[in-house]
């Protein structure tokens, strides 16, 4: 089980984000995940949707089930299998799952998809190619961030 325990996140508002907007529109990239307000999440999708620049990358966890409309301002979505399947209501079981999840997330608009997969690697859809990319086994020896610190 995940708990969410929001805070201040939920307290980000769309007024907050209008004093920032030079700030986000001078950005190489954007990534949003659902732990602010989803409407705050929709306004800076709207600020750079079909711009060239930021590239805006959507985390879309904690799970839950969201508008196409919002889906389809992301260039990229991170879903892993779990939010795959909120998101799409494709039951997620298989590889051949995930890729036939990851075709309806395209067919919103997205340019990109990378469904994180645990021990699994991840599942990458980029360009109309579909590839699966195995877990690269690695000693860890030093960590120097939270987990807040790394995109799942």
């Amino acid at each position: 089980m995940i708990v969410v325990a929001p805070g201040a996140n939920m307290e980000v508002t769309i007024e907050q984000i209008k004093d920032l907007k030079d700030v986000i529109m001078n950005s190489d990239v954007i990534l949003l995940q659902l732990e602010i307000p989803i409407e705050t999440v929709s306004y800076i999708l709207d600020l750079v949707s079909k711009k060239e620049k930021p590239l805006s990358i959507l985390n879309p966890a904690p799970a839950r089930i969201l508008d196409k409309d919002i889906i389809e301002k992301a260039d990229i979505v991170t879903p892993n299998r779990n939010e795959l399947e909120v998101i799409t209501g494709i039951k997620i079981e298989t590889l051949e799952d995930v890729k036939k999840a990851s075709r309806e997330l395209i067919s919103y608009g997205v340019k990109g998809v990378i469904v994180t997969l645990g021990k699994d690697g991840a599942f990458v859809v980029w360009d109309g190619e579909y590839k699966h990319v195995p877990l690269i086994n690695l000693s860890i020896l030093l960590t120097l961030y939270s987990l807040d610190d790394i995109v799942e």
